[in-house]
């Protein structure tokens, strides 16, 4: 927790400083801390703590130009601990400098490379074997064209970040987020040293209020290196109905067509006052059918929520919670992005 602490202290220094040096400058972040106890484990750990803490810092250099700092801490005690910057990157706006008439920005420097989150659900379990991401060092270039944009990116050299060292990435990412309801992204993405197979993937998400459906299915051409096997798909859906809320997603992939489904309900007791119930269910070879389930009362007065719930689970399940133990538990979870 100090290192946290640390982080955002450093970042506010940083924030401090650099204000009367640029003429534009914005921040924003998050900060989130979790716990979950086990009263009666049966095995490893009685509980299980994790601290977050995120701040971006965007400096608008000139019209042109502008530099981004990412700043994060996480600790997960007995797993990972890290702190320091998480990407650090130059954006200029070519389009504007050379008048073109669509857009066109290049990004260089150290930054994460991931298609976008498709998701109805608050499980993600839609996505969860889609998307991709890693930390790279490398160029971008971004061509906007009103109703969507494609990038195209490559690592320069070998990555090293935050996640650790990954291999070479390319890839192209085509988004069409303007198409009334339809939001779709189409991208072949690969990593590797010496022999490019990328996935090859689209996803879409439908916005009909009151409901949402997202859906995505990729092939990866290097056999299960990037997804779960030669083949993933994910597909959910929720229904916001005012006080009430409720989804249900599923995902699978060519080892198991049926992978994970997951169930989920909420409701608005008053104003700022909720209630959440998640529950996970494994139909691929070798897993438990009940992963477990999660039922939790939240709290959101302005920004923050504050949340408490019980975990009942014998495979580390969870759903509001971002911590859980083999056995479930009680968990507390404080979160505000600001």
């Amino acid at each position: 927790m100090k290192k946290v602490i640390l982080l955002i202290m450093s970042a506010l220094l940083i924030v401090a400083v650099a204000v009367p040096a640029m003429a534009d400058v914005s921040w924003s972040g998050r900060i989130l801390a979790s716990m979950v106890t086990a009263f009666a484990p049966k095995e490893g750990k009685a509980t299980n703590r994790y601290y977050y803490a995120y701040t971006d810092l965007i400096a608008e250099v000139d019209e042109y130009n502008k530099l981004v700092f990412e700043f994060t801490a996480d600790a997960n005690p007995g797993i990972r601990a890290s702190w320091g910057v998480y990407s650090a990157y130059i954006e200029t706006d070519l389009g504007a400098y050379f008048g073109l008439p669509v857009g066109l920005t290049g990004t260089f420097g150290n930054y994460w490379a991931c298609t976008r989150k498709y998701e109805a659900t608050w499980h993600a379990t839609e996505r969860a074997p889609i998307r991709q991401c890693n930390q790279i060092n490398g160029v971008k270039a971004t061509l906007d064209f009103g109703m969507g944009n494609v990038a195209v990116l490559t690592s320069i050299g070998d990555n090293f970040g935050v996640a650790g060292h990954t291999d070479p990435v390319q890839a192209i990412i085509l988004n069409l987020p303007e198409l009334g309801p339809v939001d779709v992204e189409a991208f072949m993405y690969g990593t590797g040293q010496e022999e490019f197979k990328p996935v090859i993937a689209a996803d879409v998400k439908v916005a009909f209020a009151p409901v949402d459906v997202a859906a995505g299915f990729g092939f990866d051409l290097a056999q299960g290196a990037h997804l779960p096997g030669d083949w993933a798909y994910g597909v959910g859906a929720a229904a916001d109905l005012g006080m009430f809320r409720a989804g249900a997603a599923v995902n699978g992939n060519s080892n198991d067509a049926l992978n994970f489904v997951a169930l989920e309900a909420g409701a608005e007791l008053m104003e700022g006052l909720r209630a959440d119930v998640g529950v996970g269910l494994g139909l691929a070879s070798g897993m438990d059918t009940f992963q477990g389930a999660e039922i939790s009362v939240a709290l959101e007065p302005g920004a923050s929520c504050w949340r408490v719930g019980y975990i009942i689970t014998q495979n580390a399940y969870s759903y509001c919670s971002v911590t859980s133990l083999a056995d479930g538990g009680l968990f507390v979870q404080g979160d505000l992005s600001f």
